[in-house]
């Protein structure tokens, strides 16, 4: 194989291999990387949780809404069709905002299996309030339905 000194400064590698981090490196420092995040990311999560709030808000079909403005008693039944195809459903608080769904710990898991029976219904869902990056989450805790 032939290189060109311009290619790599005044020196051309003696190798084709040389100077490359062998696969195995990349791969072993991300095991480590995840295996250390596995042990302690959800005990430092936990100590960062926020206090629970409840907030009054609608279940909703996230990609409905969002997308097509498509919510409310009427849509209960696409709402269930598009959770049980794996559209994350969420809550449209009293405030207008879209709160996403999350469960506690990490890796947190799909809030739909809990909420399908709740589509399109007006609850009162507690627990823990986040907001980043103009994105709004529930770690929920509890639903309560204010209507049937």
């Amino acid at each position: 194989m032939t290189h060109s000194a311009a290619a790599f400064g005044s020196r051309v590698p003696q190798h084709e291999n040389e100077g490359k981090v062998p696969m195995k490196a990349p791969t072993l420092a991300l095991a480590v990387a995840l295996g250390t995040l596995a042990g302690v990311a959800p005990e430092v999560r936990a100590q960062d949780m926020p206090a629970p709030q409840t907030v009054s808000a609608r279940v909703i079909d996230t990609a409905c809404y969002v997308n097509f403005n498509l919510s409310g008693p009427d849509h209960k039944m696409c709402a269930e069709v598009c959770a049980n195809a794996g559209v994350p459903l969420g809550f449209l608080g009293e405030d207008g905002q879209v709160y996403m769904a999350s469960g506690k710990g990490m890796p947190s898991v799909g809030q739909n299996p809990v909420l399908v029976e709740h589509a399109e219904q007006l609850v009162k869902v507690t627990g823990s309030v986040f907001n980043r990056g103009g994105a709004r989450s529930i770690v929920v805790d509890k639903i309560e339905v204010v209507d049937g």
